[in-house]
């Protein structure tokens, strides 16, 4: 799967800890797997049980400085109240502030998908951020669109 870049486990590695609405699963030093059992698009709902989390059941992860390429799965029943993807992904980068990256403007690369789903949840996928998530596609879209005729509309 291309969002996920190229994903390496180190002896650091383990599978899903957490007994509450978080769990983790620690890939290597600073790539981790993240499972919020719950929906919100605020900051501060997701806050508040991800710091518990850090704090009472898993210790052993440190902020790091270096850039993080996230990619974020958000699941919601087909009936649930409408949302914006982005709202959720603020949420979640602002949550994870002090625990996964010093600061959220460490993200160099996001995607984000959206999925119906019989229980609310989002998944996030923090890592070190690589060569293939730059920029290096902009040089080529950008040539693209330059070979492309420009249309000439009707007066």
């Amino acid at each position: 799967m291309q969002c996920l870049g190229k994903i390496e486990t180190t002896q650091d590695a383990h599978g899903w800890e957490g007994r509450g609405k978080v769990r983790l699963a620690r890939l290597s030093r600073h790539a981790v797997a993240l499972q919020y059992q719950g929906l919100s698009t605020q900051g501060g709902q997701l806050k508040a049980p991800l710091k518990a989390f850090f704090h009472k059941e898993y210790r052993r992860l440190r902020p790091a400085y270096t850039p993080f390429a996230v990619t974020i799965w958000i699941e919601h029943a087909p009936e649930a109240q409408r949302f914006d993807v982005d709202n959720v992904a603020k949420a979640c980068l602002d949550a994870l502030t002090g625990v996964v990256w010093r600061d959220d403007s460490q993200v160099t690369a996001l995607t984000v998908f959206k999925r119906p789903a019989d229980q609310p949840r989002i998944t996030l996928l923090c890592r070190p951020a690589g060569k293939e998530d730059g920029g290096d596609g902009l040089d080529a879209l950008l040539a693209l669109v330059e070979e492309i005729p420009q249309t000439r509309r009707p007066a």
